[in-house]
């Protein structure tokens, strides 16, 4: 197969960028790289092409139709028509009569991911109505027996706050010279 040849004139076509040729297609080098290739030090675009984006046309493959009169692109070497490598699909369309997710043709979304503001503060409170009920409940049932003003009960002999004073003790262990020395005069 011969290598066609096209011009792009500069009048048709002035929103490209430089560089103005964009080389696609797989370039090889067996010989002499073309002037052109080397002169952008770039060895081309191998691979498919109609899912790129050159500047405001979309798809780059619009431009190598062979039935446009007026082409605004320079082709050099071959092109080849592939598929891509879109597979077929394999699994069948489910139609939506036995789709048991179809939701009609528009769907509604359902903001279910968080309650609504008034749900969530009577959470809040909630929780925390519990939560300072359970402390108050600790409260009475760890103090209940300590003995206070209110209950009027009596405070244990085992109590902590019966016993002796800590300066007393201090005072017993340190002088024991004075203590005796009081007693005996």
């Amino acid at each position: 197969m011969e290598p066609t040849w096209e011009t792009i004139s500069r009048e048709q076509d002035v929103r490209p960028s430089p560089p103005k040729d964009l080389f696609i297609g797989r370039v090889t080098e067996i010989e002499e790289i073309d002037d052109e290739i080397q002169r952008h030090n770039s060895p081309g675009l191998e691979g498919c092409i109609s899912g790129v984006r050159y500047n405001i046309y979309t798809p780059l493959k619009e431009y190598f139709r062979p039935n446009e009169t007026a082409s605004r692109i320079t082709m050099q070497g071959y092109v080849t028509e592939s598929n891509c490598g879109a597979f077929p699909s394999v699994l069948a369309p489910v139609p939506p009569q036995a789709d048991p997710w179809y939701t009609g043709p528009e769907f509604k979304y359902i903001h279910d991911d968080l309650p609504s503001p008034p749900a969530m503060t009577l959470a809040i409170l909630l929780f925390l109505v519990l939560m300072f009920g359970v402390l108050y409940i600790l409260y009475l049932f760890l103090y209940r027996y300590k003995g206070s003003y209110y209950t009027h009960e009596p405070k244990h002999v085992d109590s902590p706050s019966s016993a002796q004073p800590f300066a007393k003790l201090l005072h017993k262990n340190t002088l024991p010279q004075l203590q005796g020395e009081v007693r005996s005069g």
